[in-house]
């Protein structure tokens, strides 16, 4: 077991198994952190439970940082979304902007604006 695995381990050991750990971050900061993320993301809901899934997977990743006490938590979960927020910005800022292609019109199209000008005589509605 490496030290890294070990230290995760007692942090882990001392708030519990992995699951009780994470369930518990979930539980007592979730919605906060989601409110703050997405406000941040100007409102992409989507992206802030991403974002708060990572944040929670690298407390647990990191379990040796959070001592066990809420307040202690806390700063460091805002401080990684906040990150992790930067970060989906820059990514954003380096790739391409999505072009749309124009719509061209295809057989299907020119079938319905050509039936849609027709006038069918009222004798065949009856």
């Amino acid at each position: 077991m490496s030290d890294r695995t070990a230290e995760n381990g007692d942090a882990l050991a001392m708030h519990g198994t992995g699951e009780e750990f994470i369930r518990g971050l979930y539980d007592e900061h979730g919605s906060r952190l989601t409110r703050y993320a997405a406000r941040l993301l100007g409102g992409d809901w989507h992206q802030a439970e991403d974002v708060l899934q990572e944040a929670v997977t690298r407390a647990w990743k990191h379990a040796n940082a959070i001592d066990g006490d809420a307040g202690e938590a806390r700063p460091w979960l805002f401080t990684t979304v906040r990150r992790l927020v930067v970060d989906h910005h820059r990514a954003r800022r380096v790739r391409p902007a999505e072009n749309r292609l124009p719509h061209v019109p295809d057989a299907a199209d020119a079938l319905l604006s050509a039936s849609a000008s027709v006038r069918v005589p009222a004798s065949v509605w009856r």
